[in-house]
Order: structure tokens, then sequence, then C-alpha cells
């Protein structure tokens, strides 16, 4: 059941290898899904290909908040400026996006 298609992140820059191979993750349920990250030669484009198919369910995007671009901007500072509170920026959490897998057969969207 389910396909082995990658998952694929496109970003507006392009972002250091080692950290981003290393700093992004994808879990289910808590736990991190197995697979092969890779990024694209020009490193703006992040593929995770899982080593079992995708099974339906709720899973997660985990960024480590300290990822960087070329230029060392990271999600809470751009060029040394900040970009989010200090308050947060000091205790900055790993940054979550869900997203799910529908079973064979239904339709992407239901009303």
């Amino acid at each position: 059941m389910g396909e082995i298609d990658p998952l694929v992140i496109s970003f507006n820059e392009m972002l250091d290898q080692a950290l981003a191979l290393r700093m992004i993750t994808v879990t289910k349920e808590g736990e991190i899904v197995e697979g092969t990250a890779k990024l694209t030669h020009g490193q703006d484009k992040w593929y995770f290909t899982p080593k079992k198919h995708w099974q339906p369910g709720a899973y997660q995007i985990e960024v480590d908040p300290s990822l960087e671009d070329l230029a060392g901007n990271t999600l809470g500072y751009v060029f040394d400026r900040e970009t989010i509170s200090p308050k947060v920026s000091q205790h900055s959490e790993i940054q979550k996006l869900k997203f799910s897998i529908k079973p064979l057969g239904t339709p992407p969207f239901q009303r």
C-alpha cells in the first residue's frame, strides 16, 4: 500500500547541504521516518524518499531552527537582524509543518 515517491521542499535560497541533510526530518507519530534525503545540485530543493512506502496518516516535517542558507540566515535571523522576538529566538524550538497521506483511492480534497 502507498507510494514511495519523494517528498520535495522548495526553498527560495540555497541551503548549506550538510546542515539541511542533518536538520530536516520527517516524523510520523513522533517517530523519525527512515529514508534518504538529498539536495538538488542547486541546493534549493530538498528531497526525501522514504525507505518504505508512505502509509496513510499524519506526518510532520521538522526543521531545526539553526538551519542556515549559504549567507548564514536562519529561521530567526536574517542578515543579523532578528525576525522573531528575542524570547522566542533564545529558546527556539523545532519548527513543524504537518501534512497527511490519504489512503489510495481517496479524493485529494473533500468538502
